[in-house]
């Protein structure tokens, strides 16, 4: 789930996750569920990227500056979580229909 990442790449990053908490207050007031649960997809998948390079790095010190911010990006996961509760349910979601001479989509009733 985690891809390979340099330590510059992970923390831009982990600064954009915290920076965007901001539009997802707007998207989840506008009732923009699909961007909410976007967004906590993202979380979980940096928190794996992080778990990743924890498991690479031997340099004591990028190890510790790693553990800070897997630290603080569950705290930040904990508040999204609370914050947002999932109801992508209500989104419909496209699912694929056999066509003959192609694939169509329709809405998921």
């Amino acid at each position: 789930m985690a891809m390979e990442v340099t330590m510059h790449g992970l923390y831009n990053l982990y600064k954009e996750e915290f920076e965007k908490l901001g539009w997802m207050v707007l998207a989840y007031s506008d009732g923009r569920m699909d961007k909410v649960e976007q967004y906590k997809k993202g979380l979980v998948y940096l928190l794996a990227s992080i778990e990743t390079k924890m498991a690479q790095v031997v340099d004591v010190d990028k190890k510790a500056d790693l553990a800070i911010m897997k630290k603080r990006l569950e705290v930040l996961k904990g508040h999204v979580e609370k914050d947002f509760p999932t109801v992508l349910a209500q989104v419909p979601t496209p699912v694929p229909v056999p066509v003959k001479g192609g694939k169509k989509y329709s809405k998921k009733k």
